[in-house]
């Protein structure tokens, strides 16, 4: 079996070289393995699938996308004190659970 050098795998699929080795790092490049200092990555290696994104959807961004749907044009007192209450509430729920983050 034939072995690349990171520089090249990153070469090879136009990634950085701190990518590759991120990856190699985390297990996504079957059959990579260190050496002293130094990733081996075998030659017919492929590049790894992203995971797909969240489909969760903030809810500040939500009310941001039904602002632009509605075409408001400014903040409105009432969208304006809205916009505050929720912006709070997020802030709250990123400081007590973890699991929500931008």
């Amino acid at each position: 079996m034939k072995y690349i050098s990171v520089s090249q795998y990153a070469e090879k699929f136009g990634i950085s070289e701190r990518t590759a080795r991120n990856y190699c790092a985390n297990g996504k490049i079957e059959g990579a393995f260190l050496t002293g200092k130094t990733w081996i990555i075998p030659e017919e290696a492929s590049l790894p699938r992203r995971s797909k994104a969240s489909s969760h959807v903030l809810p500040l961004l939500q009310v941001l996308r039904d602002q632009k749907a509605s075409k408001m044009k400014g903040l409105s007192r009432t969208s304006s004190t809205s916009m505050c209450a929720l912006s709070r509430y997020i802030l709250f729920k990123m400081e007590t659970d973890e699991s929500v983050g931008c």
